[in-house]
Order: structure tokens, then sequence, then C-alpha cells
């Protein structure tokens, strides 16, 4: 349970709640922290003051996008390692993560310009899943032997400032994954299978879908 909804305690708080955070997540996506509380509340179908109510500053809204967003993350990483093929889920969470960067501005802050210390408990758990799908794919024989868990969470980093460019989310991979795995694995065939059937089809992470 996030933060936000600890504090709405009323049914008809906890809709305001969601519809402001419903709201606030489409912004962030499209201006990132220059999202201003009255855009939110104008979006949302509420006053001002109901945001406020729910977020008593923008910096606790930021920290709720960002609980949201790294939630998302776990979920996704979770989805990879549940899956039985390991290679091709391997590319597809570099693919889909590319992609969800392309299409949010305020995903992409997070991971470029949000101080460790400001970061949620689930950045840690980030982390984590970044351990065991590098152990995975070690084990299976498809990265190069001196890649480490920090050179993937450098990848995505890349992958976030990348997506600010004019180039494609897949021309991203396909220049990028090369680096961390073993020569020959990225094979044209191996990058269509994997990749979301188009640009804008993977979700964004600050909502469940």
């Amino acid at each position: 349970m996030s933060s936000y909804e600890d504090r709405t305690g009323r049914a008809d708080a906890r809709l305001n709640a969601a519809k402001v955070l419903a709201a606030a997540d489409a912004t962030y996506a499209l201006s990132g922290t220059d999202l201003q509380m009255g855009e939110v509340a104008e979006r949302a179908g509420v006053g001002v003051a109901t945001v406020y109510r729910t977020f008593p500053s923008k910096d606790a809204l930021l920290r709720a996008l960002a609980e949201e967003r790294f939630a998302g993350f776990l979920r996704l990483a979770d989805e990879t390692l549940a899956r039985p093929d390991t290679k091709q889920a391997f590319v597809s969470f570099f693919l889909r993560i590319a992609h969800l960067f392309k299409g949010d501005v305020g995903l992409r802050w997070l991971i470029a310009s949000l101080p460790a210390q400001d970061r949620p408990c689930q950045a840690e758990e980030m982390t984590n899943r970044l351990r065991d799908l590098h152990e995975r794919a070690a084990n299976a024989g498809f990265l190069r032997t001196n890649v480490s868990v920090a050179d993937l969470q450098a990848l995505v980093g890349a992958l976030s400032g990348a997506a600010g460019t004019d180039v494609s989310s897949e021309r991203t991979v396909e220049l990028l994954l090369p680096g961390v795995l073993a020569t020959g694995v990225l094979e044209p065939a191996l990058l269509l299978s994997s990749r979301p059937t188009t640009e804008g089809s993977a979700p964004r992470l600050g909502r469940d879908s």
C-alpha cells in the first residue's frame, strides 16, 4: 500500500485521492517535476484544496508518484523473473523499460536526477531484482563474463538518457544491449520476438494496468 493510501480513510476521500494520483500520474508523465498542483486539480476534476488535503505539498505528491513508478518497476521485473524463456524475457525487460522511458518524462527524471536518499524503499528492492536477473542470465550463459549488477543499473540509466532523443526505443536497445550480452546473442529474430507490439503498447509504470 502506498503512503498516500494510508492518509485516506473515508470512501469519498479514497476516491478523491485515487483521482488526484491518476491525474498527477498523467501530468507527471508529460511534464516531470514541472507539474503544477492547479493543473493536477483541473485534470482530476476536483478543487485545488482537495489536492492539498491529499498531498500537503508538491514534494509529497512527487514522493507518491516515485513510489508508484518504482513499484511498477518491481512488477515488471517480477513478470520477467517468472517467465521460463530466460533469454527472451531478459531482452524483453529492457525493451519494455526503454518504451516506458520514451513516454514518461517523470520516470526519466526519477532515474536520472532523484537523489538516492530521497528514493522510496522500492528502489533498493529494484536493485535486488536486477541482481536476480543478472544471476539468472549469467547462469544461462548469455551475459558477458565481466558484466556486473552495477552494469545493468548503468544500462537502465543509459536507456533513460537515450529516451529523450529521436532514436526509437528498439534501436536504442539494439545499440546498448550488446554491451552486456555475450557475442552473437542479440540476433535480429530475438529482438523482434521480444519487443512490444507497438511503441506505445507497453503500459506506463505509474498505475496498475
